[in-house]
């Protein structure tokens, strides 16, 4: 019975253990999971599935990661780190299981996973408990759509606003952007149409380096700047168009406007666009623009820097000028001239404002000025002139298009983006790079059925376009899409020029083009996504292609058939490209890494190779740290590689240098930084101001910047000898890392800066040049005097040139010529030499200075200039009181750049070749374009005006696109004052070559063209324009020349007329007449009919006087009789009543003008009527044109009236009807051959032909002309 108990207790006891265990077997069973936060949530339906619910709602997300918030029960605190995620792609059925990810509690039942990555399209997401028991959530679901975005833009750390200024304060040499690009894969800036990439864009954050200098950097410019962003994945792009005030801290223009004068309305079209203002058709307004802007002006302890703003357009000769006093905000105008019309100028008062910080004033006014009327391109130019003297002025300038909006005109160019709905526009007065190919622009154009398209003057072929002619969408205008490909590198001009109509022989109008400069780099590259030079991990798994861990992403460009490796520290790593649609690589780590567990430098290399052989190669330095580490993985002095002061030793961290100053540049990371140096005298560290001062993970690069000791960064060297330069970084652990370099400063007696010289065979320095003179520039450290030869050199008086030394030697013979010098440092002597060989080819670049003589010949004869005995150069004003008449200056001649008419293209910028555009499309360069000057000589002030006086008195013509040594912010070959510039005292001739290749019998179509600034046509004594004009000359066939007489210098090129007018070409016999005189600029079209001459209309009297006047060369003024004031602003206004100086003469259509006709009334061609009128616009008789043509031909004339009338009598059967005064002259004229008769109907039985001069008939243009050829050729003008 006991035993029976026992059992019966042990059963018992086994029994309630068991029962014990229900619980915990319960607790597992009741473990669950379900997702709170998504909108379709815990259903296995696949969205859209579901009878009860067939339209859900669904999250759309299009940022990664995202958080997923749950509800939990049956699980302990501790367990919650076994619960992950699985997320599976729907579309592509890819699953990924996450199990490193923790979830975090963040409710007493709920949980929270803030890092779950989505992938394009449905994504199904479901968490999952790994325990005793296993359990699963329903699914939830979400979309997810890797929509870029551009975000946290910021500049020097403060937040990126449209329409600010930047930066808020000192340094001001720099600006560093930086955001986040979320989503995107890569991300671009555009800078006036040329793309740049971050200096390092990873984990979605990039950042831009600007204002270094580099070409690979964007650099601003003071004032307006506009920059499109443009971020990218495999699907979709934003972009993003900011703009800002780039502020270097001194004075500029900026939020400026234009528009055609519109009474005293506001301008609304922004300067920073590059607009179009349209020529006026009514004659309610004439050209001229509205302008207003604001004028920064930078302060100093509360008084402003700058004194007055000079404000003009260019090319309209320095005559009017709007000067502003920032003191007392006044207007006045300047250079007296006029605006275009006479219309009244409308300058409402300024409006002041000092910003808060008390650094600068703001001035926003609004002026009126007038355009050049004979160039599309224009220009307004704000100059600032400082308080101190020895502070340069700061010039702005801003480009606009002068159009007809009845003509054909491009509108703009600019680079198609995939994904950006408005192309990139091309920079119009700076230089595009295009680096990507093949790359798509687009041409918008106005008025347009086809373009021509030209790369460095050659019609560009796409392929299927071999003339370069490519239509537009519309025949009134449209755009036109041209893959640009194939191109070599280089510098290289693009030219883009309308046509209004289809066809081969369609007219051109070049006026309505456009050029630019593009820089071309075909070159293969490669452009990294995720890791930049310097990038420090405390893992390799940070290194990440999105979600993928140990992967480096990026695209290649330009590779074409070539071969792209990767390795790293020099071990192949897997690579995979894309080479059919994205270009783009990924190079997957995982191996490498797997081998290498160690820290430290890990170079990731990339090698492209064309043909077998490498042809680029770009590293990258990952520094792989356990802890986030300070590093700083360069440092070095900052310097031109051209600059031949420094030199780098093979050793690493060594260098050598001549110059007297320095910057240093570095980059860093994690790092707050310190940067002193010593010199060679001593062991004290001398702290340097730096910017930045501290780098964050993602890097940065510092320099050194502007402080009192060192201005603009630079650092003296005052010292001879060994400079050691460290910079220490350290991290908030405390953690230091330093690196160093050495500077050695070489004492040196001298340093030949200029020209730059190498050693020739003999061991010699020598330089090779193509010129007769050089400017030299000798650096000599505490020297009391340089002595070139026997003749002093001049010491520079500019802060960033001390110690230079500088000569201007001239007439060097062709080949080798000796240069001997002395440094003199007390009675220390140093003597040096070095050779200048002058190779003297006259090819594009050779240039030749001389005095004044008589006869100059130059480049092989190519160019003869010859001038009267005693002829002298002197400034354009006859009537100032300072002339300066001189026979030391120096006339430069030079052969220019056809296209874009430089003549030195190491030394000048391109940004004067818009204006050289041949408006007409009708004539193509004969001949080398010959640039020939004797400089300018502005109004002469202080500071320096010893030096400005020597100059005006003994200094030269300048190259075309270089400013004035005595304002250097005029000057140019397209900015001078007409005034200003430095003239001959007497006409002299020019002759050029020509082309040896034109036919004898092509003479007729020859021309020579003159690019200057000139006097207005109207004989507005205050406006001048700076444009092209036909000045004819005679042809010489046996010597291939051509001869013209000149009263200026400029440019000068023979040019050829290929493209006549179709109803000329079609002329029944007039055809070689009026080609003769349309090519040599005697005749010309008229301007509201650009495509047809009418050659059948009757001429008028001012059309066939101006003629005369071109034929006989007679000069449009003389000025030994033009009766002035001090002013030159009240001048004799005309002889004739309907004929006044300064205004446009109604019904002339650009046919002629008040010089022209001025000129032959002081030549006595033309008297004019009884009541003082000349009748300009009335129809010329035959009568009349022999008295012109008699008078201008200085004919001999008969004086007995009886034998006159007699003689007239016998060769005309209508010589009676001749009038008297008429008489003389009729008769002279016929028996010279110059005109003749016109022949009678035969009568019924008569033989012998009898002819009229039917004296009141009108002469049709065709028939001028064919009297013209006779006067030419009489004159031994033509052949």
């Amino acid at each position: 019975m006991k035993r029976m108990k026992f059992k019966w207790l042990s059963a018992s006891l086994i029994l309630a253990m068991l029962i014990s265990l229900v619980a915990p077997l319960s607790a597992f069973a009741a473990v669950t999971l379900s997702v709170s936060n998504l909108q379709y949530r815990n259903t296995s339906f696949v969205p859209g599935t579901d009878p009860a619910n067939p339209t859900p709602s669904v999250d759309q997300f299009t940022t990664n990661p995202i958080t997923v918030i749950a509800n939990f029960n049956g699980l302990g605190d501790d367990e919650i780190g076994n619960i992950y995620f699985e997320v599976t792609n729907i579309n592509t059925g890819k699953s990924f299981v996450d199990k490193s990810s923790k979830a975090t509690k963040t409710g007493s039942n709920e949980l929270s996973f803030t890092n779950v990555n989505l992938t394009e399209g449905l994504n199904k997401i479901v968490l999952k408990f790994d325990g005793t028991v296993s359990t699963a959530s329903a699914p939830s679901w979400a979309y997810y759509t890797p929509v870029s975005t551009i975000n946290d833009l910021s500049i020097n750390g403060e937040t990126f606003i449209d329409g600010q200024m930047y930066p808020k304060s000192a340094p001001y040499t720099g600006a560093t952007i930086t955001g986040s690009a979320g989503n995107a894969t890569s991300i671009d800036a555009y800078l006036n149409g040329t793309a740049y990439q971050p200096a390092n864009f990873t984990r979605n954050q990039f950042t831009y380096i600007t204002n270094t200098g580099r070409v690979n950097d964007m650099n601003f410019k003071p004032g307006d700047n506009s920059i499109t962003f443009i971020a990218k994945n495999d699907t979709n792009t934003y972009n993003l168009d900011k703009s800002f005030i780039y502020d270097n801290g001194k004075a500029f223009a900026y939020n400026s406007f234009i528009d055609l004068k519109n009474g005293t309305a506001a301008p609304s079209q922004k300067l920073i666009q590059n607009p179009i203002v349209e020529r006026p058709t009514s004659g309610t307004q004439n050209p001229n623009v509205t302008l207003s802007a604001s004028l920064k002006n930078s302060m100093t302890s509360g008084v402003t820097d700058y004194v007055y703003a000079d404000i003009y357009t260019v090319g309209t000769g320095g005559t009017y000028t709007v000067h502003y006093v920032f003191a007392d905000q006044s207007f006045t105008v300047v250079g007296g001239g006029s605006l275009n019309g006479g219309d009244a100028a409308y300058q409402p008062a300024s409006t002041k404002t000092t910003a808060a910080s008390g650094n600068y004033e703001v001035h926003n006014i609004q002026v009126d000025l007038p355009i050049n009327t004979s160039s599309r391109a224009q220009q307004v130019v704000v100059v600032f002139t400082p308080r101190v003297s020895t502070e340069a002025a700061q010039t702005s300038t801003f480009d606009f298009s002068y159009v007809d909006k009845s003509d054909a005109y491009v509108t703009s160019v600019g680079r198609v983006v995939s994904g950006v709905a408005t192309p990139i526009a091309f920079n119009e007065s700076g230089t595009t790079q295009i680096t990507e190919f093949p790359s798509t622009m687009r041409v918008s154009t106005e008025n347009t059925a086809q373009v021509l398209v030209k790369l460095n003057g050659v019609p560009y072929n796409d392929g299927s376009h071999s003339d370069g002619i490519y239509a537009t969408t519309g025949t009134t205008g449209g755009t036109v899409d041209i893959v640009l490909q194939g191109l070599r590198d280089g510098a290289t001009t693009l030219d883009v020029i309308p046509y209004k109509t289809t066809g081969a022989s369609a007219p051109s109008s070049p006026a309505g083009g456009k050029s630019y400069n593009l820089l071309i780099s075909a070159a293969p590259y490669v452009i990294v996504d995720n890791i930049y030079n310097g990038m420090v991990v405390a893992s390799p798994t940070e290194i990440l292609c999105g979600a993928t861990a140990q992967c480096v992403s990026g695209r290649v460009i330009n590779l074409g058939g070539g071969t792209l490796k990767a390795t790293v520290n020099n071990v192949d790593v897997p690579i995979t490209y894309d080479a059919t649609t994205t270009n783009k690589f990924t190079v997957d780590l995982t191996s490498y890494f797997a081998s290498d567990k160690t820290d430290g430098k890990k170079t990731v290399r990339f090698d492209i190779s064309i043909n077998g052989q490498k042809v680029t190669e770009a590293s990258y330095d990952i520094f792989v740290f356990s802890a986030n580490l300070p590093s700083i993985t360069n440092f070095e002095p900052s310097y031109d590689t051209s600059d031949t002061r420094f030199t780098k030793d093979t050793r690493p961290d060594i260098y050598f240098t001549t110059a007297s100053e320095v910057k240093i540049t570095g980059t860093a990371a994690n790092a707050n930084l310190v940067v002193k140096y010593t010199k060679p005298s001593s062991t004290t560290p001398i702290a340097v101001s730096i910017s930045p001062t501290s780098a964050g993970a993602t890097g940065a690069t510092f320099f050194s910047i502007a402080t009192g000791t060192t201005p603009d960064g630079k650092i003296q060297l005052d010292e001879f000898g060994l400079y050691t330069f460290t910079v220490v970084g350290t991290n908030d652990s405390g953690a230091t890392v330093t690196k160093s370099f050495t500077l050695n400063r070489e004492a040196t007696s001298y340093q030949i800066i200029e020209p730059k010289v190498i050693k020739n065979p003999d061991g010699k320095d020598q330089a090779n040049i193509n010129k007769n003179f050089q400017h030299i520039v000798i650096l000599a450290e505490n020297a009391d005097s340089v002595f070139i030869g026997k003749e002093q050199a001049s010491k520079d008086t500019r802060a960033d040139h001390k110690n230079e030394y500088y000569f201007d030697l001239n007439d060097l013979k062709a080949g080798k010529n000796d240069v001997k010098f002395t440094v003199n440092r007390g009675k220390d002597k140093v003597s040096g030499s070095f050779i200048l060989f002058n190779v003297d080819t006259p090819i594009e670049g050779n240039q030749y200075k001389s005095l004044l003589e008589n006869k100059m010949k130059v480049f092989n004869g190519d160019v003869e200039l010859n001038f009267p005995k005693d002829t002298k150069l002197m400034r354009n004003d006859r009537t100032d009181e300072k002339q300066y008449i001189t026979t030391q200056r120096r006339i430069l001649f030079g052969l220019a750049n056809t296209d874009d008419g430089r003549v030195d293209k190491e030394n000048e910028d391109k940004r004067g070749r818009n204006f050289l555009t041949e408006t007409t499309g009708r004539f193509k360069p004969a001949s080398k374009l010959v640039w020939i000057d004797a400089g300018t000589i502005e109004d002469i002030n202080a500071p320096n005006e010893d030096e400005k006086l020597k100059d005006a008195m003994q200094g030269s013509g300048r190259l075309p696109n270089d400013t004035s040594f005595i304002n250097t912010s005029v000057g140019q070959f397209y900015n001078r004052g007409i005034k200003d510039i430095v003239v001959p005292t007497k006409r002299g001739t020019l002759t050029l070559k020509y082309d040896a290749n034109i036919r004898d019998d092509s003479w007729k179509y020859l021309t020579v063209y003159q690019y200057n600034v000139f006097a207005d046509n109207n004989g507005n004594p205050v406006l001048a324009r700076s444009e092209w004009r036909n000045i004819g000359g005679v042809v010489d066939l046996k010597k291939n020349t051509i001869t013209v007489p000149v009263d200026s210098f400029g440019y000068f090129q023979v040019m050829y007329m290929d493209n006549s007018f179709d109803d000329v070409t079609n002329h029944g016999w007039a055809r070689d007449y009026i080609d003769t005189l349309y090519s040599k600029g005697m005749m010309k079209n008229k301007d509201t009919s650009p495509s047809k001459f009418l050659p059948d209309e009757s001429i008028t009297r001012g059309e066939f006087v101006t003629m005369l006047v071109k034929i006989f060369d007679i000069p449009l003024e003389n000025q030994d009789t033009l009766v002035g004031d001090s002013t030159n602003t009240h001048v004799f206004n005309g002889t004739f009543k309907d004929v006044q100086r300064g205004n446009d003469l109604v019904g002339s259509y650009g046919l002629y003008d008040f010089m022209h006709i001025e000129a032959a009334a002081r030549a006595g061609i033309v008297r004019g009527n009884a009541d003082g009128y000349f009748g300009h616009k009335d129809l010329l008789s035959r009568q009349d044109a022999a008295v012109m043509i008699a008078r201008a031909a200085d004919l001999k004339m008969g004086t007995d009236a009886a034998k006159v009338l007699a003689s007239l009598q016998k060769s005309f059967t209508d010589g009676s009807s001749i009038d008297y005064y008429a008489r003389p002259a009729v008769e002279a004229a016929t028996k010279a051959g110059l005109i003749e008769g016109m022949p009678n109907v035969l009568l019924e039985g008569q033989k012998k032909q009898t002819v009229r001069f039917a004296p009141k008939d009108y002469f049709s243009r065709s028939e001028a002309a064919a009297i013209a050829n006779r006067v030419l050729k009489q004159q031994k003008k033509i052949p």
